[in-house]
């Protein structure tokens, strides 16, 4: 018997790994369902993690109690219990400690101990009247029960609920905690079923000769054939075996395809939005196939490319030698979603509306702080560049690091077939959700969750992707997060710039720590851009194809005293890469005049051979005119008025023309650089240069004025 009273070690280690590999298939089935786009690399890392990392720990306390209590590990109903606190504290505590508002979160753990061991002692007296068989096949019903509702229940809250204690917040707890008892109750049901036995008849509960001993003594032993019991109780043990041997066999079987077959996993065989397979492939004809790949956090201060006297970026460097590099290239904004919304509609932040939304300082909510505090989505009504290029037929597809501002919910989603913009955090993936509370407090757990998915894993599933769409025309959209705090980077990109002297002198020694790590970070990402690039460069497609790599934004590395981005509108927080390799381009070419990231969207639709529709703010990168207009829009955010003072209660927009950069704040003076002779910002000339920022404001809102068709 697979769960026999027994401390054979065979025993124990076969219910370890039978209750492992439930988890492992249920979870993948449930990605199926909630989040069908590929999800290579996060299960085959995941759950081997879990596996070593979790339940040994159990499993020593199981020991500990058996050596300071007599109790032994292998008495099953036991044994069950305790997994099942394990199952459910394993889901609630990240889950809590993750949604619920930061003055709650210390309550997290305390909640989670009460859920799970209230529901470890109701285990305990909810099987006690169900036979051994009976136990087996209840145990696993309720592992794929607590495993399913919970993750449907934490996807239904993300998704629908904004704030968790008001009337729909509480209608939909209270609704899916009555369909977790009812379908417990009628769990009971279903074991007896499959083991063919009434679970209320107490004549099979048990087969203790000193129980036999005191039912004839009281007089309540009912008159029975024993040879029938024995019988019947043989019957029911050999179908509990069965159905557990079933279910072994089955989630072994997924976990063996997972790991022979990693470049199609199971749950990339599920086509989302409604993309089937039995679409006809779309054949190539002499339009391009488009890559776009856009950066987060990379500025062009910090690469080598640009002039930086450390190698941080050396292959892409070698590979922009043979595409057109614009040397003066901007974002629309210093963050990323704003930027992503200006790559996608054309327009300037101003008019795509999608910006930060300042309300109130975070520590100052008195509720669950909700994505419309932050952040204001790209409206539906902007046609965006993946909408017009599937009309056409493209198939359009998007893999994103940034799980955060692309969010599917923030309207960058719009026009593509697939959109996997999924953290390693989400909902669906029991190990990242369970050990991210500790990657808070050990760094290199903080490295694999971070909650998005990391540059190799990108890559992967982004090479994955093209080898199996070789044969369509499509636009191809892809996002890397490693230049964007926490900086941990992988010890042997980290020794590459690390200076253990430089950073014992140094007067704020963390501060040079980050720097560094940052460079290593780049490296990182070089590499990983590297391996995609090859990987890429050996289809038919690719001499004919578009390539756009650039950056949604940069970043501050303690300039003016600031660290991070979204803080201002400086050069190091705005100027970016931009290369382009052109179809057909065999030789490189620099170019000196400004551009933006608004003027992708055009790009790509002249070279897929449509006109760019007439009133957005973005032209042609090719477009040489010398009159260009760069603006650039920052909405105040609610966590940089956190972390610095109130003055950063403002909304900045700066303008290149020129060689000049015009700022202007919504509350502070006007600010003109020469950005030829003062490419750090240190001297402001705006005296003696008011007519030119006259002139900037009122072309921009002239801009903002026009109407699109």
């Amino acid at each position: 018997m697979p769960f026999s009273k027994t401390n054979s070690i065979l025993h124990n280690l076969f219910h370890y790994i039978l209750i492992f590999l439930t988890i492992f298939s249920a979870d993948v089935l449930i990605n199926i369902i909630l989040a069908p786009e590929s999800n290579k690399g996060l299960l085959l890392l995941g759950y081997p993690l879990y596996f070593l990392i979790i339940a040994p720990l159990f499993l020593l306390l199981l020991h500990i109690i058996k050596l300071v209590s007599q109790f032994s590990p292998s008495d099953d109903s036991s044994f069950f219990a305790f997994w099942s606190f394990l199952l459910i504290f394993a889901q609630v505590f990240p889950i809590l400690y993750e949604y619920l508002p930061e003055r709650f979160s210390g309550f997290s753990l305390l909640v989670a101990l009460l859920i799970s061991i209230s529901y470890g002692i109701f285990w305990t007296f909810y099987a006690k009247k169900t036979s051994e068989a009976e136990r087996k096949v209840l145990f696993l019903l309720n592992q794929i029960l607590i495993l399913s509702l919970v993750q449907f229940g934490t996807y239904l809250n993300v998704k629908y609920v904004r704030e968790l204690f008001t009337k729909n917040g509480l209608i939909l707890n209270l609704t899916l905690v009555t369909i977790f008892v009812i379908s417990i109750l009628l769990g009971r049901k279903a074991s007896a079923y499959i083991i063919g036995k009434n679970s209320n008849d107490e004549r099979l509960d048990t087969d203790d000769f000193t129980d036999i001993v005191n039912k004839i003594k009281s007089g309540t032993l009912p008159t029975r054939d024993w040879r029938e019991d024995k019988k019947a109780q043989t019957s029911a043990s050999k179908r509990a075996w069965v159905f557990t041997i079933f279910l072994f066999v089955f989630n072994l079987a997924i976990f063996i395809f997972v790991l022979i077959f990693p470049e199609k996993p199971i749950v990339s065989l599920v086509q989302p939005n409604g993309f089937s397979k039995k679409q006809e492939k779309l054949k190539l004809d002499d339009k391009p196939n488009i890559v776009l790949i856009v950066l987060d956090s990379v500025r062009a201060k910090s690469m080598d490319l640009y002039g930086f006297e450390k190698a941080t970026m050396p292959r892409l460097t070698k590979w922009a030698s043979k595409t057109t590099n614009y040397n003066r290239a901007y974002s629309n904004s210093s963050w990323s979603l704003a930027t992503h919304a200006s790559i996608f509609t054309g327009l300037y932040p101003s008019r795509h509306k999608a910006q930060y939304h300042y309300s109130k300082v975070f520590d100052e909510l008195d509720r669950p702080i909700t994505a419309e505090d932050i952040f204001q989505p790209l409206a539906e009504s902007n046609k965006t560049l993946a909408e017009r290029l599937s009309k056409d037929g493209y198939y359009t597809a998007a893999i994103s690091a940034n799980s955060s501002e692309l969010d599917p919910e923030f309207g960058l989603s719009q026009g593509f077939h697939l959109y996997d913009a999924r953290g390693i955090n989400t909902p669906e993936l029991l190990p990242y959700r369970l050990l991210r509370p500790a990657g808070r407090f050990f760094a290199p757990l903080t490295r694999l969750y971070k909650g998005y998915k990391t540059a190799d894993i990108i890559t992967d599933e982004a090479a994955e992707w093209c080898a199996e769409n070789q044969d369509k025309k499509f636009f191809l959209f892809l996002n890397y997060m490693e230049g964007n705090p926490p900086l941990l980077p992988i010890p042997e990109y980290k020794k590459m710039y690390y200076d253990t002297e430089k950073v014992q002198k140094a007067r704020y020694p963390e501060q040079l720590k980050q720097i560094m790590y940052y460079y290593a970070e780049l490296r990182y990402i070089d590499d990983q851009l590297d391996n995609f690039l090859k990987s890429i460069a050996k289809y038919k497609w690719y001499n004919n194809s578009l390539i756009i790599i650039t950056s949604a934004h940069g970043i501050s590395l303690g300039e003016w005293g600031h660290w991070g981005h979204s803080i201002t509108v400086n050069e190091w927080e705005v100027k970016i890469p931009m290369l382009v390799k052109y179809p057909g381009q065999k030789s490189g070419a620099v170019i000196e005049y400004p551009v933006q990231t608004a003027d992708i969207f055009p790009t790509v639709l002249e070279a897929t051979g449509f006109a760019a529709p007439k009133g957005i703010d973005g032209i042609n990168l090719k477009n040489d005119d010398q009159n260009r207009f760069i603006a650039i829009v920052q909405k105040p955010s609610a966590w940089v008025v956190d972390e610095y003072d109130n003055q950063y209660i403002r909304t900045l927009r700066a303008f290149i023309i020129g060689d000049e950069k015009i700022i202007l704040s919504s509350n502070g003076p006007a600010q003109v650089y020469n950005l030829k002779e003062d490419p750090e910002e240190k001297h402001n000339i705006a005296t003696s240069r008011m007519e030119i920022v006259r002139k900037a404001s009122a072309e921009f809102n002239k801009r903002s004025a026009v109407k699109l068709p």
